[in-house]
């Protein structure tokens, strides 16, 4: 993982200024980048099952709720 975000990290300047450059404004390239880390998340979460690992909160588990009023 930290070498493909260091590749991913390097790469980011130079297709940014692409993008910028082909017509882009600075909000649709925002909104491309987001889009793009929804998919990404969206797929990451699809193949390693994330629903497998969830935690569960009860409420003895933790001071989230108050058992006094």
């Amino acid at each position: 993982m930290v070498l493909g975000s260091g590749v991913l990290f390097a790469v980011n300047g130079t297709v940014s200024k692409l993008v910028l450059r082909a017509g882009l404004n600075a909000q649709q390239l925002t909104l491309l980048r987001a889009l793009g880390a929804v998919a990404g998340l969206l797929l990451l979460s699809l193949v390693l099952r994330p629903g497998v690992r969830r935690l569960r909160v009860t409420p003895g588990s933790c001071r989230c709720w108050s058992r006094t009023a």
